[in-house]
């Protein structure tokens, strides 16, 4: 699997050399990250090979690298309204994001992600696979990711339900387990077709038993039967009597947890983050992403992070 090339360019050694440190281990295997304190170590650097991201905090050293040695920037700025003070320019616009500086490690992460949906680099290391799970129920997860798959915003994504009873009605879950059987039976060209037929919207099965079989390999293995398709990736809608266990949500590049602003509720979400940490499942941890699902503008913000887009 190619490893997806990222940069790190800032004079301040310890900043630097911190957040590269992260980086690589967010980014785990798929990613191959470097830090560079000058711009003559980079250049030595981009005179062999090239880089897919390169990220930093000054313009004007980002801006004196050529399209051909890098795909995309991402300038990190110091204030929250970078995206304005940026629109003067407009050379500057073209396969450039930004994101604030000063945003914990993970959020950077999280942003760096985005740029890597968005450029469709993520092409080589598989498309990205993402969970919609939630202690909350009937927090209205299932509409929203529909919605987002049905918008075409973000390209073509798949919609994969796993909740314990469909809300799909009777007709449109028809032949749903077929999908359940050429995915544990590893059947590529049936599967396929199946999504095709379904134009990427796969109900839950008649079963939860059923689908409590389903385990991150083959999470991993859809993962490599869709990596040359014409899909940006996958979300899955999981359902509390579906998870196995916390460890399947391992196999997912994002994973979702929508809240509703109500105590009991909230109340939920902060106990699975306390279960989380005292059962040492910081690698799930890191890939959790908590928000407000009746904030518009969270719910917007969140989807351009996980699903693509120029952000701060």
């Amino acid at each position: 699997m190619q490893k997806i090339k990222i940069g790190v360019l800032d004079s301040e050694q310890e900043y630097v050399t911190k957040l590269s440190a992260y980086l690589q281990r967010y980014g785990g295997m798929r990613w191959e990250v470097s830090a560079f304190t000058n711009e003559d170590t980079l250049k030595s650097y981009l005179q062999k090979r090239k880089l897919d991201v390169l990220m930093g905090t000054n313009q004007r050293q980002l801006m004196n690298v050529k399209a051909d040695d890098c795909v995309a920037r991402l300038f990190l700025v110091e204030e929250s309204d970078g995206e304005n003070m940026l629109e003067a320019d407009k050379e500057w616009k073209k396969n450039i994001y930004v994101a604030y500086r000063f945003q914990s490690a993970k959020k950077i992460g999280q942003c760096l992600e985005g740029v890597i949906r968005q450029e469709q680099l993520v092409t080589s290391m598989g498309i990205p696979m993402v969970a919609m799970y939630s202690p909350v129920g009937r927090c209205g997860k299932t509409s929203l990711l529909l919605d987002m798959v049905d918008s075409g915003t973000y390209g073509r994504w798949i919609y994969i339900g796993m909740e314990d009873y469909s809300s799909f009605v009777a007709e449109d879950c028809l032949g749903t387990d077929e999908f359940w059987y050429y995915l544990k039976e590893k059947k590529r060209e049936q599967l396929l077709n199946y999504i095709q037929e379904v134009k990427g919207v796969v109900g839950s099965g008649t079963s939860y038993f059923d689908l409590r079989r389903i385990d991150r390999k083959d999470i991993g293995w859809m993962r490599e039967v869709l990596k040359d398709s014409d899909y940006r990736g996958v979300v899955f809608d999981i359902g509390s009597g579906v998870l196995q266990s916390v460890e399947f949500l391992k196999g997912f590049d994002y994973w979702l947890v929508p809240y509703v602003e109500e105590e009991i509720a909230k109340r939920k979400s902060e106990n699975m983050k306390r279960l989380l940490e005292c059962s040492g499942m910081e690698e799930c941890y890191e890939n959790m992403i908590c928000f407000n699902i009746g904030d518009t503008k969270e719910v917007q913000t969140i989807w351009k992070k996980v699903f693509g887009g120029n952000f701060i």
